[in-house]
Protein backbone atom coordinates (compact mmCIF):
# COMPACT_ATOMS: atom_id res chain seq x y z
CA UNK A 1 0.00 0.00 0.00
CA UNK A 2 1.29 3.39 -0.86
CA UNK A 3 1.78 6.24 1.08
CA UNK A 4 -0.85 8.15 -0.25
CA UNK A 5 -3.51 5.49 0.67
CA UNK A 6 -1.61 4.59 4.36
CA UNK A 7 -2.47 8.72 4.54
CA UNK A 8 -5.94 8.90 3.57
CA UNK A 9 -6.70 6.00 6.13
CA UNK A 10 -5.10 7.53 8.58
CA UNK A 11 -7.03 11.50 7.96
CA UNK A 12 -10.48 9.31 7.19
CA UNK A 13 -10.26 7.27 10.93
CA UNK A 14 -8.83 10.90 12.56
CA UNK A 15 -11.40 13.39 11.02
CA UNK A 16 -14.33 11.29 10.11
CA UNK A 17 -15.76 10.92 6.71
CA UNK A 18 -17.89 13.30 6.00
CA UNK A 19 -21.32 15.52 6.90
CA UNK A 20 -23.40 12.30 6.15
CA UNK A 21 -22.00 10.47 9.27
CA UNK A 22 -22.88 14.02 11.66
CA UNK A 23 -26.37 13.87 10.20
CA UNK A 24 -26.85 9.95 10.87
CA UNK A 25 -25.82 10.84 14.49
CA UNK A 26 -28.35 12.97 15.05
CA UNK A 27 -31.04 11.25 13.79
CA UNK A 28 -32.99 9.65 16.54
CA UNK A 29 -32.21 5.66 17.71
CA UNK A 30 -35.10 4.28 16.12
CA UNK A 31 -34.38 4.52 12.88
CA UNK A 32 -33.18 1.52 11.56
CA UNK A 33 -29.53 1.97 10.35
CA UNK A 34 -27.52 -0.40 7.87
CA UNK A 35 -23.79 -0.78 8.37
CA UNK A 36 -21.48 -0.09 4.67
CA UNK A 37 -18.09 -0.65 4.30
CA UNK A 38 -16.08 1.70 1.62
CA UNK A 39 -13.51 0.10 -0.28
CA UNK A 40 -10.86 2.23 -1.62
CA UNK A 41 -9.49 1.62 -4.59
CA UNK A 42 -6.58 3.55 -6.17
CA UNK A 43 -4.78 2.40 -9.87
CA UNK A 44 -4.64 -1.41 -8.19
CA UNK A 45 -4.06 -0.81 -4.99
CA UNK A 46 -6.81 -1.20 -2.86
CA UNK A 47 -7.59 -0.21 0.76
CA UNK A 48 -10.55 -2.42 2.41
CA UNK A 49 -12.70 -0.78 5.31
CA UNK A 50 -13.07 -3.25 8.34
CA UNK A 51 -15.18 -0.36 10.44
CA UNK A 52 -17.78 0.73 8.43
CA UNK A 53 -20.19 3.32 8.70
CA UNK A 54 -23.78 2.86 9.83
CA UNK A 55 -26.15 4.60 7.25
CA UNK A 56 -29.97 5.44 7.15
CA UNK A 57 -30.02 3.11 3.61
CA UNK A 58 -28.25 2.98 0.00
CA UNK A 59 -28.60 6.83 -0.73
CA UNK A 60 -26.94 7.26 2.07
CA UNK A 61 -24.01 4.95 1.45
CA UNK A 62 -24.33 6.41 -2.45
CA UNK A 63 -23.73 9.61 -1.11
CA UNK A 64 -20.83 8.78 0.95
CA UNK A 65 -18.97 6.98 -1.34
CA UNK A 66 -19.38 10.31 -4.15
CA UNK A 67 -18.05 12.51 -1.24
CA UNK A 68 -15.13 10.17 -0.60
CA UNK A 69 -13.33 10.57 -3.92
CA UNK A 70 -12.86 14.50 -3.63
CA UNK A 71 -9.97 14.12 -0.77
CA UNK A 72 -8.91 11.17 -2.53
CA UNK A 73 -8.13 13.06 -5.38
CA UNK A 74 -6.36 15.80 -4.02
CA UNK A 75 -3.97 13.63 -2.72
CA UNK A 76 -2.81 12.73 -5.95
CA UNK A 77 0.65 13.41 -6.90
CA UNK A 78 0.86 16.67 -9.34
CA UNK A 79 3.44 14.69 -11.83
CA UNK A 80 0.84 11.38 -12.88
CA UNK A 81 -0.63 11.96 -16.57
CA UNK A 82 -2.96 9.06 -15.94
CA UNK A 83 -4.33 7.74 -12.30
CA UNK A 84 -8.23 5.92 -11.02
CA UNK A 85 -9.68 6.25 -8.05
CA UNK A 86 -13.14 4.42 -6.88
CA UNK A 87 -14.83 3.84 -3.77
CA UNK A 88 -17.18 0.96 -3.69
CA UNK A 89 -19.62 0.37 -1.26
CA UNK A 90 -20.29 -2.83 0.02
CA UNK A 91 -23.02 -4.14 2.84
CA UNK A 92 -22.81 -6.39 5.55
CA UNK A 93 -23.09 -9.55 3.73
CA UNK A 94 -20.19 -8.48 1.80
CA UNK A 95 -21.87 -7.67 -1.27
CA UNK A 96 -21.17 -4.17 -3.56
CA UNK A 97 -24.08 -2.12 -3.64
CA UNK A 98 -21.98 1.00 -5.39
CA UNK A 99 -19.48 1.76 -6.92
CA UNK A 100 -18.06 5.71 -7.80
CA UNK A 101 -15.10 6.11 -9.76
CA UNK A 102 -12.98 8.86 -10.55
CA UNK A 103 -10.45 9.29 -13.46
CA UNK A 104 -7.62 11.38 -14.33
CA UNK A 105 -6.03 11.72 -17.88
CA UNK A 106 -3.65 14.85 -18.42
CA UNK A 107 -2.53 15.32 -21.69
CA UNK A 108 -0.39 18.45 -22.60
CA UNK A 109 -1.83 20.26 -26.00
CA UNK A 110 0.26 22.10 -28.65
Amino acid sequence: MNGRMEGWKARNQMFGRSAVMSINARRSEDISMARYFFDVTSDGDLIQDEEGDELDGLQAARAEAIAILPGLARDLKTDVDQHTLAVTARDVTGKSVFRAKLSLNCVWLE
